[in-house]
């Protein structure tokens, strides 16, 4: 009954209006202007009419309400009847004009609520395959040659004018092939993720940033579904809101008997020459015996054979704490019976300990042998000290750990690097380590430090408030995507590298700056 209004509805209500109005002009109710006026504002219920029956095309001309439009028909038959009862003295001509301007701004005003669209609708999608590459994959058997199946399958579905590309996620998600049409070739660079973790949040919210704003658009995950990282649901219902259906395409991993190491667990602090406990949790589908060994700083300290039972089972090992610092403690085991075990890549683990000493400060001096009377007035109240140079600033944690305190004295941002910088970040962030930051022309804002590892873990912020005018800055960055991107560098790809340097130079932009990718 809804379905018959909707399509013969309007068509009735313009017909009766028309057939109206047409009577009142015979008898001369109406005047002639008026009633073609009224004619005209009967056209668009006319023509939603025969869009509503399917006899007229509506993607190029839609309103948004159609009440408007209903009424719009009616109302101009009434303001026509009003029209025509204007004093007799006007002349014929101001009495047309009068009309006609009256129906038309009552024509216009409805068409302005009915909020018309005007253009064509676009039908086009884009498909973002999202594929999974972290290191559960191993245990789907054929996956790369299925995942490749899935790929071809959905590039023979797609028409003309419909875009795919590939999103891979693990512990992290990058776009390895950007959106692109059929007949286009498929970049040739293969990203690395990584694999020790699935991270299925992440690779929704990566490929709802690739979808482009004038098609439609679907997510597809393929994916063994083990997530071990972030919230798919959260991402999911980002997903929904942005009206971006996500599919699923679930590989099944196979059923492999395997032993692994669950975990290594030790205490994180404790005092040089104490006796702590080293835990190894272990995993394995039958008892069996296995071969055992314990480095420390990357040196073997013990090795042996040891028995595990079904299950979780916890191996204890009792150790003595070394001299002060921060060690590494790996445990890695082989299975005697190598039926019992898949592959190696999950028997080994490792924990730190930092072993507390005799109270040490690190004094970073930009100027060698100015750092003297710090060093001086430490050493007199017990703590024992030492100056660096900037050629001897530790660039590694686990050097800056055996330091109780850092104090970074006269020392220009430029003349750290940024792994020494990290570094020094992650002491005092994740390690709780002491910093003092001394003032001077070479330190703190003046130094350069604004935006940097050591302003984020510092309590103040170092942005020159001075106010600096300056014209407006336009940057375009263009990045090439080509397969040679995805070559290594120093273990990182140059896709990678040339991202960041982009992200960088990009942050120093100000508000009133414009960007282009």
């Amino acid at each position: 009954m809804n379905l018959f209004i909707a399509r013969y509805g309007l068509g009735l209500l313009a017909l009766l209006t028309l057939v109206v109005s047409g009577v009142l002009v015979g008898r001369k109710k109406i005047a002639l202007a008026a009633w073609i006026g009224s004619v005209l504002a009967t056209l668009p219920t006319v023509y939603v009419a025969l869009v509503q029956s399917g006899l007229l095309d509506g993607s190029r001309l839609r309103f948004t309400s159609s009440l408007p439009i209903l009424l719009l028909g009616p109302g101009a038959l009434l303001l026509s009847l009003r029209l025509s009862q204007l004093p007799v003295r006007l002349a014929p001509a101001r009495r047309w004009l009068t009309t006609l301007g009256a129906l038309l701004a009552v024509t216009t005003a409805a068409l302005a609520i009915a909020e018309p669209e005007l253009g064509r609708t676009l039908d086009r999608m884009t498909v973002i395959l999202a594929v999974d590459r972290s290191r559960s994959l191993e245990l789907v058997r054929g996956g790369e040659q299925r995942i490749a199946a899935e790929i071809r399958l959905a590039e023979q579905s797609m028409r003309p004018g419909d875009r795919i590309g590939t999103v891979v996620f693990g512990a992290e998600a990058r776009t390895e092939d950007p959106p692109r049409q059929k007949t286009e070739e498929r970049t040739a660079q293969r990203v690395e993720v990584g694999r020790e973790a699935t991270d299925i949040e992440r690779a929704i919210r990566r490929a709802l940033a690739e979808v482009p704003a004038d098609t439609s658009a679907r997510a597809v995950l393929i994916t063994d579904g083990v997530q071990t990282r972030g919230d798919a649901l959260s991402a999911a219902g980002a997903a929904l809101a942005a009206d971006v259906p996500v599919d699923g395409v679930v590989l099944e991993q196979e059923k492999r008997r395997d032993i692994r190491v669950v975990s290594v667990r030790a205490p994180s602090r404790a005092a040089e020459d104490e006796v702590f406990d080293l835990r190894l949790v272990t995993e394995s589908p039958a008892p069996t015996e296995v071969e055992l060994r314990v480095m420390r700083n990357g040196e073997v300290i013990h090795s042996g054979r040891a028995k595990i039972a079904a299950g979780e089972d916890v191996i204890h090992l009792r150790e003595i704490a070394p001299g002060a610092g921060l060690h590494r403690y790996d445990v890695a085991i082989t299975a005697i019976d190598k039926t019992l075990d898949y592959g190696a890549d999950d028997n080994s683990g490792s924990a730190f300990v930092r072993v507390r000493g005799q109270t040490l400060a690190a004094v970073l001096e930009g100027d060698k042998g100015k750092g003297a009377p710090l060093v001086a007035a430490f050493q007199a109240a017990g703590i024992q000290a030492q100056e660096f140079g900037l050629s001897a600033i530790p660039a590694d944690v686990g050097e800056l750990a055996r330091f109780d305190l850092v104090v970074l004295s006269d020392v220009r941002a430029s003349e750290m690097t940024t792994t020494q910088m990290s570094a020094l970040a992650s002491y005092v962030r994740d390690l709780g380590g002491g910093l003092i930051l001394m003032g001077g022309d070479r330190s703190l804002g003046p130094g350069g430090f604004a935006r940097t590892p050591i302003e984020e873990v510092s309590p103040v912020k170092f942005d020159l408030k001075t106010e600096r005018k300056r014209a407006s800055l336009a940057e375009v960055i263009a990045i090439d995507i080509s397969g040679s991107m995805g070559a290594t560098v120093g273990g990182r790809t140059k896709l990678d590298l040339a991202n960041e340097g982009a992200a960088r130079s990009a942050s120093l932009l100000g508000s009133s700056d414009r960007l282009g990718v």
